[in-house]
């Protein structure tokens, strides 16, 4: 049996809304077959959220976009007119058993509870197709929080990482990161949730005049795996004079977010809860005072006592922590809030 929200839709318009169109409701890899190959100059989402790419079979430069309109200007300067030629949505497919077996939900947008589809805390396997998603354990996307690239997830990874049969709500990840191809937040953009060693396969290497961080904090590199020239930005917006006085214009070829894990249990076992920005408090997102261990991959971070950062605190630099050097040092099963030093 098969349960499913709205299918995505997008519709392509060969001028500004007007002349030949391209209506598509799934994941198309090229256009040339359907005569649509390199003819798009406006573009309206009607559902979900769309990428579409300068290349067949989903290569070369990219552009996503969420529900709206999308004119000749705004198409031609981010990505180029006539330049499309193939497009596919977010979409990720929840199942009711192990082995991605029993009853099925495809998503393709923002769910703040699946209790409406008669799918509330019934998911054992979870496939992502395309996009990057966040599954929550209660409804309004709150309480213990497991991000999803890409891939399949049987239920001995969802088990570990969050528990069965505890999913309420499914959100997008919204971009923490936009790299701007132009001056004044202008042209190709390339939006990014989680540590990019290399941006040549996106067709982004060195193309770079201008930042938006939106979330945390970033470091961009001059060169691939993260090696060369850095420059560590915090929340907020860095236009050209800025980028290429401190590291140089069209010279960013990676990018990595500062980024904490907490553990539920010893030896980073048991679910988890992954950070990239300042935390004030644990408990909405059912993780305070159950930290038995932590790894950090990036950044210096303080963990805290109680919430909004006050009690005693621990000063964590790269490397992994077990419950012995926390309990040690600050105790276990204490920690309430999380922040960047």
């Amino acid at each position: 049996m098969t349960s499913s929200t709205a299918k995505p839709d997008v519709i392509l318009y060969e001028h500004d809304f007007k002349g030949q169109t391209l209506p598509l409701s799934k994941a198309t890899p090229n256009f040339v077959p359907l005569n649509f190959n390199d003819k798009a100059s406006s573009v309206e989402v009607v559902s979900g959220v769309w990428t579409v790419y300068q290349h067949v079979n989903y290569e070369g430069r990219r552009l996503t976009l969420g529900v709206g309109k999308y004119d000749y200007e705004f198409i031609s300067k981010r990505i180029g007119n006539d330049v499309i030629s193939s497009a596919r949505p977010a979409e990720i497919i929840l199942y009711q058993h192990a082995q991605f077996q029993g009853k099925i939900l495809n998503l393709y947008d923002d769910t703040q509870s699946l209790v409406p589809l008669g799918f509330n805390d019934i998911v054992s396997s979870i496939e992502v197709t395309f996009g990057e998603w966040s599954v929550y354990e209660h409804v309004n996307y709150q309480g213990v929080r497991l991000d999803l690239n890409v891939g399949k997830y049987d239920i001995d990874y969802i088990t570990k990482n969050m528990g069965n049969d505890v999913i309420s709500s499914v959100k997008l990840r919204v971009p923490d990161i936009i790299l701007y191809e132009h001056a004044e937040y202008k042209g190709q953009t390339l939006p990014l949730t989680e540590a990019t060693p290399n941006f040549v396969p996106l067709g982004f290497n060195d193309k770079a005049s201008s930042i938006e961080v939106t979330s945390g904090k970033w470091t961009v590199y001059q060169d691939v795996d993260y090696k060369g020239n850095s420059l560590t930005l915090g929340e907020g917006k860095y236009d050209f004079s800025f980028i290429s006085g401190k590291i140089g214009n069209d010279v960013i070829s990676s990018a990595r977010p500062a980024e904490i894990t907490l553990f539920e249990h010893a030896k980073f076992d048991g679910k988890r809860m992954k950070l990239s920005k300042d935390t004030p408090s644990l408990v909405p997102l059912g993780f305070n005072d159950i930290v038995s261990s932590i790894e950090v991959t990036f950044g210096e971070w303080k963990v805290y006592e109680h919430v909004n950062y006050q009690g005693k605190s621990l000063l964590l630099k790269v490397g992994r922590y077990d419950i012995d050097y926390i309990k040690k040092n600050l105790g276990n099963d204490v920690i309430s809030s999380v922040k960047l030093a």
